[in-house]
């Protein structure tokens, strides 16, 4: 899968409804959102990252402290 395939998909949905004349709501943008993340974004994404980028666990610990 490409990289930029998430964004392209979600600007496309986003592109489909305003095509359609219908107003762009919270709402709306949740379901493209949740679409994209259930078709295109493994649900370990975040995990990986996290693991390859904070191999060290004092650094791990840090960054769940300033997310969470």
């Amino acid at each position: 899968m490409e990289s930029d395939a998430p964004i392209a998909l979600y600007y496309e949905r986003l592109a489909s409804v305003q095509s359609r004349g219908c107003q762009v709501t919270h709402q709306v943008l949740r379901d493209i959102l949740k679409e994209v993340q259930l078709t295109l974004v493994p649900e370990v994404l975040l995990k990986e990252w996290a693991q390859y980028t904070y191999q060290d666990p004092s650094d791990y610990w840090t960054f769940r402290k300033q997310v969470h």
